[in-house]
């Protein structure tokens, strides 16, 4: 009898394991989501039970989730102003950051700035300004025409402006400002805060360049005001090195780190040249006193100018068009928090198809929801660190003797070899083309590596960190292998895997670090607070911010690309594709969803997920008790927060 019962036993079994087999299946085969809420409320999901398959003596059990509305054009409520100080007209630090708008549409009407301006939401308003790029290489006397009308109404209004002054070329179109006509027009606009230089790298460095800045700061002197230098670097015909270079004259130095609190450089993001070598520099500036802020300008123009060589046969074909990047936007919200775990304070956009003039006023994509805006608010709720954060973080500096220094020429500076800006064989491949083609670092074990100004007290501003310099870098660096002993001994390992790993002020960046080469990269990493190990796989365009909480974590993934396929092979135009855009479409290209897992051990039972997600994501948890192990996987194109309670 005990016989027969235990047969019965085990086809019972049996049949129930092929019935929860099939419904496994069928819940992952689910794709039934809602679209659409974001910022600042509490994410709601329910879940739904689904399989348990067998291994051991406990069961694996799975839930497909319900994914709650993610509405992402919700505006923060939580508004404070920007505070004051002396001998300023705008304080910018870790705490008061600055957020820097160009037109919605780029180079059009006057209006269109004011309107972009009132168009942002309330809770980044107040730490914004708008920066006017009208005809810059107009006459002088045009210019001052067309100054004199938009801040005359800028004063009107409040709203506080930036005179792009100077770009690349216009030095050799026409004659420069003095600095009576600069400083007049300070004197009688309160609303104009400064002037922004622009991309002096384009061309080989003068003497005509280091006066022009000269003028400027000399002006911004006599009225409070800043001065903002907005710069990359080439590596053909010695447009390397463009801050250092500029620092060459002492003059020039002086009167920046005398007047640094009104100082701001910015590492430009933009073309076929070096990334992590102007990041470093902006950033050694910063620390060494020759700038009060550095930041970054995020642009789309990197993918256009970088991704159509196509080194790899697996690389993403780039748009043709320069106005019409085929730049994937999460890749902005990488290149954004990878310069503020830094210390970056001001922050300025370009090329990201975020918003644009319509009829109704300026419409905004889910490039600025789901991407830029999020970042800039934690950028404004204490996500940068501040300057002793920064520096206790540093272990390994480099400071310049001449900006020929031979360890920082060519396609980028010999430091980053190998540590976190790309490998010897990357450089090797691309060397010839004289362009980096790497710009999202390989690991962020190593922070972020500054370049020192020579004429900075390097010692006093890094008591405890190595520096390095061209007569000590061969010695202490020298051959690849020795270097990563040599930097290993420095940093210790925090996280493994291929992906790139950031902890700072509270909140852990990953990321997938292959700006177009599709491949999967992981990251293994112990969460603090919950005492919870987190393992994560990450596609292409993907990133996570994770803030730990007591019993669980919450964490935004975002991986939004959108879909040019149709402009780029010439049956869209680019006022279709933006009208689309704006009404929330061009995000359903069913090869632009990806999936995500992210698997957290440590756990005793089943935890509480709750995940949120736009544009149709699809989400399912898998709890082990034998490893005590949660995998939750997402499919997505877009944003998703989840919330796991232990």
């Amino acid at each position: 009898m005990k016989k027969v019962f235990s047969i019965l036993l085990i086809i019972a079994m049996l049949l129930n394991f092929c019935s929860c087999q099939q419904g496994g299946l069928k819940d992952q085969n689910n794709s039934n989501a809602s679209v659409g809420n974001q910022n600042g409320g509490t994410i709601s999901a329910g879940n739904q039970n689904g399989a348990s398959t067998s291994i051991g003596n406990l069961p694996v059990v799975t839930k497909n989730l319900s994914v709650s509305e993610l509405n992402t054009q919700v505006k923060g409520t939580k508004k404070r102003s920007r505070e004051k100080a002396s001998g300023t007209r705008m304080l910018i630090n870790n705490e008061n950051p600055m957020f820097l708008f160009r037109s919605a549409q780029g180079y059009s009407s006057t209006n269109s700035y004011f309107d972009t301006y009132y168009s942002l939401p309330d809770d980044i308003k107040a730490f914004s300004a708008i920066c006017v790029d009208v005809g810059i290489n107009a006459p002088i006397n045009q210019l001052l025409r067309t100054y004199e009308n938009i801040l005359t109404r800028a004063d009107k209004e409040n709203i506080p402006v930036f005179l792009m002054t100077e770009v690349w070329d216009s030095s050799e179109t026409r004659e420069g400002f003095t600095q009576e006509q600069l400083a007049n027009l300070l004197k009688k606009h309160p609303s104009l805060m400064g002037f922004v230089h622009v991309e002096f790298s384009c061309n080989a460095w003068t003497k005509e360049l280091t006066n022009r800045i000269k003028t400027t700061i000399k002006a911004c002197k006599q009225y409070d005001a800043l001065f903002i230098w907005q710069d990359m670097e080439y590596p053909y015909d010695k447009h390397n090195n463009t801050f250092n270079r500029a620092f060459e004259d002492s003059e020039l130095y002086k009167l920046m780190t005398d007047y640094s609190h009104n100082i701001v450089i910015q590492d430009k993001h933009n073309g076929d040249g070096r990334h992590f070598s102007v990041q470093s520099s902006a950033m050694g500036a910063w620390l060494a006193g020759a700038c009060g802020n550095w930041g970054g300008n995020i642009e789309g123009w990197i993918w256009q100018e970088v991704v159509p060589y196509d080194y790899e046969k697996n690389i993403i074909n780039a748009l043709k068009y320069r106005e019409f990047q085929r730049y994937p936007s999460s890749l902005a919200g990488i290149d954004l928090f990878c310069d503020a775990i830094g210390g970056a304070t001001v922050f300025s956009t370009e090329g990201l198809s975020m918003f644009y003039i319509t009829r109704n006023g300026v419409a905004y994509s889910e490039v600025f929801w789901s991407v830029v805006y999020p970042i800039f608010q934690r950028i404004l709720n204490g996500a940068v660190p501040d300057k002793k954060e920064v520096v206790k973080n540093i272990k390994v500096a480099y400071q310049f003797t001449s900006p020929e220094d031979r360890y920082m020429q060519d396609i980028e500076s010999d430091i980053f070899i190998d540590t976190y800006g790309m490998t010897l064989s990357w450089f090797n491949l691309r060397q010839t083309d004289m362009k980096s083609k790497k710009w999202l670092p390989i690991t962020g074990r190593y922070y972020i590596i500054p370049l020192l100004p020579k004429h900075a007290n390097a010692s006093k501003i890094l008591p405890n960190a190595d520096i390095l310099n061209a007569n000590n870098y061969q010695q202490l660096v020298g051959s690849p292998s020795k270097k990563k002993k040599y930097f290993n001994d420095r940093y210790p390992e925090t996280y493994t895997g291929d992906a790139t790993l950031y902890s700072i002020n509270g909140l852990t960046y990953i990321f997938n670090n292959c700006e177009y080469k599709q491949n999967i990269e992981t990251a293994n990493y112990s969460l603090k607070t919950s005492k919870l190990n987190l393992s994560t796989s990450l596609d292409m365009h993907t990133y996570m911010i994770l803030e730990e909480k007591q019993d669980g974590v919450n964490i935004d993934l975002v991986n939004l690309r959108l879909d040019t396929y149709d402009v780029t092979e010439d049956t869209e135009s680019s006022s279709q594709f933006e009208s689309a855009l704006i009404k929330g479409g061009k995000m359903d290209r069913k090869e632009d969803r990806r999936t995500t897992t992210i698997a957290l051990k440590g756990l005793s039972k089943m935890p509480d997920v709750k995940v949120a997600g736009n544009n149709n994501a699809t989400a399912k948890v898998e709890f082990n008790p034998n490893t005590k192990t949660a995998t939750i996987t997402i499919i997505s194109n877009g944003a998703v927060k989840i919330n796991v309670k232990k």
